[in-house]
């Protein structure tokens, strides 16, 4: 399950995407161009072995513009699964993370969680600072898998229903917005890839 939200009517040039970051056996260290006019898009990582992970969500981006990721933490998630100096040398607090410069776009990754409420979710309080600190702006937001059910839920109100079982398997979806460059090229129903315990009604 994926989420794009935004008010702006496309997302900027350079939201997506950066051939080679991640390597065979795990993150790379970002050597493109920083500076002006190189979008900073926070990624707030939430998954467990968030290294790992990143190494399959970066290639995902490979097709775009480059941009420069900001790997963002939240203090109340332990990280136990990494290898916390790298965590702690790479990924940033949102507050220290904006002390270099505004971010252009967010990224609000899946956690280990979906079957828990949301009041359960110790740290949730941090996502909506991320979340708003972006709505604010009206910058663009991109969840994925359990980070789509929190955006929807900070955002728009929308409570998730959790599963007795786990939906897994390719399954039609209709195509709701047809004016945002997520559907561009999209048929009105198309194939999506579900494995997850738990969605909205």
């Amino acid at each position: 399950m994926s989420a794009v939200l935004s008010r702006r009517p496309a997302v900027p040039a350079g939201l997506a995407g950066l051939a080679g970051l991640a390597g065979p056996t795990g993150p790379a260290e970002w050597t493109g161009p920083v500076g002006p006019g190189v979008p900073r898009v926070g990624f707030v990582n939430l998954m467990p072995h968030a290294e790992q992970f990143e190494s399959m969500l970066m290639p995902q981006f490979a097709a775009a513009p480059p941009f420069q990721p900001v790997w963002i933490k939240v203090a109340s998630r332990r990280y136990a699964l990494d290898d916390r100096d790298s965590i702690h040398r790479r990924y940033q607090l949102l507050g220290a993370a904006l002390q270099d410069a505004p971010l252009d776009a967010m990224v609000i990754t899946g956690a280990a969680v979906e079957h828990l409420p949301f009041s359960e979710v110790r740290f949730l309080d941090e996502v909506a600072r991320a979340v708003d600190y972006a709505a604010r702006r009206d910058l663009p937001v991109l969840g994925l898998c359990w980070g789509a059910l929190a955006v929807g839920h900070l955002v728009l109100g929308l409570a998730h229903q959790v599963f007795q079982t786990k939906v897994s398997g390719a399954f039609p979806t209709d195509l709701l917005v047809r004016d945002h460059p997520s559907g561009d090229g999209l048929d009105d129903r198309f194939w999506t890839a579900h494995s997850r315990f738990a969605g909205f009604d």
